[in-house]
């Protein structure tokens, strides 16, 4: 049987054994606030996409496209992250094809018969002033929407297409992204 005091345990008590104490407790405090800071500085970038408005349509007129169609993705970027990130490059799939973007600059998009992804046909006047280029800067919390015009739209005889984004950021992280 263990007898002991607690005037007996404390009276052994030495000041290395309080300076290691309070070095523990320290420690221990400094490790839940830099996990703490690690949880919350972590990389988070959510990405939307606005289905109704991500269309592709006939060649324009004035266009020197060399496909048959052409297409436009509305995209919202959200930084979730207590850092700033830039998304430096944007590479788009559509049915495992790279499609380029560039910027229109013929705002407003007027398209008069537009197919949509999922087999409709409908008409609609678009404000090209929200477009994105590349790099992109997302502030701390942060979040952009915009268009990406695609010239070279992929010849496809399917109502519905796979698209696929990937990003690459400043913070070296690929996503991927299907529509």
């Amino acid at each position: 049987m263990l007898n002991f005091s607690l005037e007996e345990l404390f009276s052994n008590i030495t000041i290395t054994d309080i300076t290691a104490l309070i070095g523990c407790i320290t420690g221990c405090v400094s490790l839940a606030i830099n996990l703490r800071k690690l949880w919350t500085e972590r990389f988070s970038l959510k990405i939307h996409f606005f289905r109704k408005d991500n269309l592709y349509f006939e060649k324009l007129k004035y266009s020197s496209c060399i496909t048959e169609l052409q297409g436009l993705l509305h995209v919202r970027f959200e930084n979730r992250s207590s850092l700033p990130l830039t998304i430096h490059t944007i590479l788009i799939f559509i049915d495992g094809s790279k499609v380029s973007f560039k910027k229109f600059n013929n705002p407003p998009l007027k398209l008069t018969t537009i197919f949509k992804p999922d087999g409709g046909e409908r008409w609609i006047e678009y404000s090209m002033e929200k477009q994105i280029s590349e790099p992109l800067r997302l502030e701390a919390y942060d979040a952009y929407d915009g268009y990406l015009f695609l010239p070279h739209y992929p010849s496809t005889s399917k109502t519905s297409q796979v698209v696929r984004m990937r990003l690459e950021t400043t913070k070296g992280k690929k996503r991927k992204v299907k529509l």
